[in-house]
């Protein structure tokens, strides 16, 4: 689920992790460092300190993780108040550009 103030979605799928506990082909320590500042600036994220963000990732182990979207629930403020929720199906999810 990603959430932003009284927005969010959710994504139902099938889960797969890239990261240091969860190796996977063709993916190194390098690429792994550049994958994860892909997401996290797709994700509109900045940093000042590029080398600190990978000490960080580096020390903290984190992974990254890709859902082939099967289905998702999307609420806004709107839906929120009316207690709606909008279902939809789709096709699987673009894993990424660099991967």
């Amino acid at each position: 689920m990603i959430r932003a103030g009284w927005q969010w979605v959710s994504v139902e799928g099938q889960a797969s992790l890239v990261g240091p506990d969860d190796p996977e082909p063709g993916v190194d320590d390098e690429r792994l460092r550049l994958l994860l500042r892909e997401i996290f600036s797709a994700a509109g994220g900045t940093h000042e300190d590029w080398a600190e963000f990978d000490r960080t990732m580096k020390t903290e182990r984190r992974t990254a993780v890709f859902v082939a979207h099967t289905q998702s629930c999307r609420h806004d403020t709107d839906e929120v108040r009316g207690r709606r929720a909008e279902w939809s199906a789709g096709a699987v999810a673009r894993r990424g550009t660099s991967r």
